[in-house]
């Protein structure tokens, strides 16, 4: 159980075995820290200095003295896992996506013109698109095409 829930303002650090957690949390503008390797105490430190919740999955890790803040996932579904965040914080993971933050390194999406994207997109996304938006530290490119549409939909699915 959590020490601490419920804050407007909410930031997460993930451990290395809730990554597609991590994802949909950004998918919905969280500030999700993830490392695909992490040592427990580098994990904890980072969540006391910068006031974030610890997800995990491990029991142990929120034995150490610094963690202050986390929440044990109990299932290894993301659905479920979905659900405990959802219920334990009050917000929502389901519906419309809000993708502005990177998917791959959490950082914010700045607005991108379409004179930014020219030959950095395919071009069929250049023509049907207007909206994007540009990870400044990854240098990735996003905009409201099928992925964000399928990533909707199938959230609609799995929370009927």
């Amino acid at each position: 159980m959590s020490k601490e829930k419920k804050d407007k303002k909410i930031s997460f650090i993930a451990d290395c075995m809730l990554g597609t957690l991590a994802k949909r949390l950004r998918i919905f503008g969280y500030d999700t820290l993830y490392y695909t390797k992490i040592d427990d105490g580098d994990l904890v430190k980072i969540a006391d200095i910068q006031n974030r919740v610890i997800l995990t999955r491990d029991i142990k890790l929120t034995e150490r003295k610094l963690a202050k803040s986390f929440i044990v996932i109990n299932s290894d579904i993301l659905e479920n896992q979905v659900i405990q965040i959802e219920e334990e914080f009050g917000i929502s993971l389901h519906g419309l996506p809000k993708i502005s933050r990177c998917l791959v390194c959490n950082t914010e999406l700045v607005k991108a013109t379409k004179k930014d994207v020219i030959g950095k997109v395919p071009p069929f996304v250049f023509l049907r698109h207007r909206n994007f938006t540009y990870c400044p530290e990854c240098n990735k490119y996003y905009w409201p095409g099928t992925h964000y549409k399928n990533t909707e939909v199938q959230m609609k699915r799995k929370a009927d």
